[in-house]
């Protein structure tokens, strides 16, 4: 039955990149509800976290934080701090959409302290940069210049030339909103 369970993530995967979200929906729901009955945490983790991106692909963010929290639930019972981190970073993507940038901050910096940990350099960067928006949009311009300034760094040493310029660009912008 872990089998099927894993064919039903991979099939839900399969219908999400299609962008064909009902289907998707379906059998991620399908595959919750099987790693549930079976006690099987890992997977049930896996399938209520691809349940909370779709919600949050078509903007039904309150249904997104539903299942993305039942995610983080089952993955710290699975004591799995990477893919908290993860989590935390998608819900934090979805206070920033809705503009409670302080809890943003809050889930990012969650995010950022299980990355460190673990080094993950270019979860890092990239927690970093989305740091550097949620306070350019907060019009705390110093915090953002060096969020993205720290982003930057992470990306020049990763050779992600495309990531470091485009954070650049926006560490101009925080500048140039702040009066420098």
């Amino acid at each position: 039955r872990s089998d099927s369970i894993e064919i039903l993530l991979l099939v839900g995967e399969e219908y999400y990149l299609d962008e064909n979200y009902p289907k998707a929906l379906n059998i991620f729901f399908t595959s919750l509800k099987l790693s549930e009955s079976l006690n099987n945490s890992t997977r049930a983790a896996d399938a209520a976290n691809d349940i909370g991106r779709i919600y949050y692909e078509i903007e039904n963010y309150s249904e997104a934080l539903k299942y993305y929290n039942r995610a983080l639930d089952y993955f710290i019972i699975d004591k799995n701090e990477q893919k908290q981190g993860g989590v935390y970073n998608n819900i934090a993507l979805i206070y920033y959409e809705t503009d409670s940038l302080d809890q943003a901050v809050k889930y990012y910096n969650d995010a950022l302290k299980i990355y460190e940990k673990y080094g993950n350099e270019l979860e890092l960067a990239t927690i970093y940069h989305n740091l550097g928006l949620v306070y350019m949009n907060n019009n705390e311009y110093k915090k953002a210049v060096e969020n993205l300034e720290s982003s930057r760094e992470i990306f020049v040493q990763l050779d992600y030339p495309k990531y470091a310029a485009n954070t650049t660009n926006n560490i101009g912008r925080a500048l140039y909103r702040g009066g420098e």
